[in-house]
């Protein structure tokens, strides 16, 4: 077994070790998949290496580690088949991010834009993104308040996601972590 099979062989169980709490081995496995897309150049591979450290480094509540994998790939143009999971993702992650620094009204601006997207375009995030950025989203809405956190969400939800994309590119390259 090799090539596209051992890389989606290696990703299920590093899923299934982020869900179990085995956090090292995930990201062994994720790094391993990471370093597999760049010997080949393969850039969707690549950037959704750094998507699945992203959501592993928000899991651990690690705003260093979110951050970089973040600025890793953000200047990626999004492209092909998954571009608007690619988007829903980052967004996500930014929201995660936003919420670790200490930014619950960005927090609520980057949900309330995945939100919107994701039903646009009716992608769902996988149970262990989930489970990673949950606190992170809870945080903010507990610390605005739950109907100053949904009427910001809300208030967002009409924005361009692309739009968004390129404010956050911007943010993640004045955030001093």
């Amino acid at each position: 077994m090799g090539g596209r099979h051992l890389y989606l062989a290696q990703h299920v169980d590093a899923v299934l070790r982020q869900l179990q709490g085995d956090f090292t081995g995930a990201e062994k496995l994720y790094l391993a998949n990471l370093e597999a897309a760049r010997a080949i150049g393969r850039t969707q591979g690549i950037v959704q290496g750094h998507i699945n450290l992203a959501f592993l480094a928000a899991q651990r509540s690690d705003t260093s580690g979110l951050r970089g994998e973040l600025h890793a790939y953000i200047d990626t143009e999004f492209a092909g088949y998954d571009a608007s999971g690619k988007i829903l993702d980052t967004l996500a992650l930014c929201a995660a991010l936003a919420s670790l620094v200490g930014e619950p009204e960005l927090t609520a601006r980057f949900h309330g834009v995945a939100e919107a997207h994701s039903a646009r375009v009716a992608f769902r995030h996988a149970p262990a993104d989930v489970i990673a950025i949950r606190a992170h989203i809870d945080r903010a809405r507990s610390g605005l308040g739950e109907k100053r956190f949904d009427a910001l969400a809300a208030a967002a939800s009409t924005e361009n996601p692309n739009g968004v994309i390129e404010f956050a590119r911007g943010w993640l390259k004045a955030l001093s972590v």
